[in-house]
């Protein structure tokens, strides 16, 4: 009899350790490896608007930067600055800004990848015509930056960020808290 207890005894402990060992190795696999090499960036954009006789100049400052533990690419073709022309509709009331796409921009070209704690900034400028009347509220600037799939992924990472940059005639009142 004390043997047979002896036995599940033995086995009640080996398949409790293995059980430990099975969780742990998965909660390695899923938590760690997963959070700890995944890529992290951060992506900013910032804008100045330039007037002349000709038009409107948008200049756009794009910065990545890679606050991950590893390297990682970025797509060929996922690396663009949308802008958008935003325009009022109303005449003396509150009203919501209409957008329209003006502008798709390349950013970041020469960069394949980002090393670790590597920071990259690039100056881009658009030319705007000069728009009609003063329906022009100003630009929206988006950019985009797509990493590839990597392995058990369809679809790679995607960072986004964006600003405002109001027409002219447009004064700042107050900065906000």
């Amino acid at each position: 009899m004390a043997t047979a207890v002896q036995i599940v005894q033995v086995a009640k402990d080996a398949t409790t350790a293995l059980a430990v060992i099975v969780g742990g190795g998965w909660a390695y696999l899923k938590f760690a490896r997963g959070r700890l090499f995944a890529p992290r960036a951060e992506l900013s954009v910032a804008a100045a608007m330039y007037e002349s006789v000709d038009g409107l100049m948008v200049v756009a400052t794009v910065t990545l930067v890679n606050r991950g533990v590893r390297r990682f690419r970025l797509k060929d073709d996922g690396k663009v600055l949308y802008v958008y022309e935003l325009r009022s509709d109303a005449g003396a009331g509150p009203a919501l800004l209409s957008e329209e796409k003006v502008a798709l921009v390349p950013i970041l070209t020469s960069h394949d990848w980002l090393e670790t704690a590597e920071q990259v900034q690039e100056e881009t400028t658009v030319q705007l015509g000069r728009g009609a009347g003063h329906d022009r509220a100003g630009f929206r600037l988006e950019a985009q930056v797509w990493s590839p799939p990597g392995l058990g992924r369809r679809s790679g990472f995607r960072w986004i960020s964006s600003v405002t940059a109001p027409g002219p005639g447009w004064t700042k009142v107050k900065d906000s808290p």
